[in-house]
């Protein structure tokens, strides 16, 4: 899975929050996950995406 948004991995880590959703992924066996630490422009977050899926 990959959250392509700004930020999603520096949440608060509460039970609602980033491991509420991570607790969720991994009960429906979501293999991995891939979020963001920093905040990344949208241009750049395009690029990244379109080479992530390249490459898989």
């Amino acid at each position: 899975m990959v959250l392509s948004a700004c930020n999603t991995g520096r949440e608060k880590l509460t039970g609602d929050g980033v491991l509420g959703l991570f607790r969720t992924l991994i009960s429906a066996e979501i293999p991995s996950i891939l979020v963001l630490l920093r905040s990344v422009p949208d241009a750049a977050t395009v690029e990244l995406m379109a080479e992530l899926y390249r490459q898989l």
